[in-house]
């Protein structure tokens, strides 16, 4: 996970829980492990994606692309940033999940 959207550690919090949840419902083993990676793979893997694109973007270089980037961004509606931040931050609970 790269730090561009600070979600390391929260997502090392959400994985104990899933975790954490699934032993003390269905016990330590294989099973429990392989339920635990398909409520968090999609998550995760959303997450790392997102926040490696957003990496590349903030640290484009060159003599263009910063400028481009800067006015691109003040250009994004609100509310479409919103909608973003909400995806990334949204309230995790591990009884949502579906394993």
């Amino acid at each position: 996970m790269t730090p561009n959207l600070g979600q390391g550690a929260c997502q090392v919090i959400e994985d104990a829980l899933v975790l954490t949840e699934l032993i003390g419902r269905d016990g330590p083993g294989p099973d429990t492990l392989r339920a635990y990676e398909r409520v968090r793979r999609p998550r995760a893997n959303a997450l790392v994606t997102a926040s490696y694109r957003l990496g590349r973007v903030a640290q484009a270089g060159g003599p263009v692309a910063p400028r481009l980037r800067d006015t691109l961004v003040r250009m994004v509606p609100a509310g479409v940033m919103v909608r973003q931040m909400r995806r990334v931050w949204r309230p995790f609970s591990p009884t949502t999940h579906n394993p």
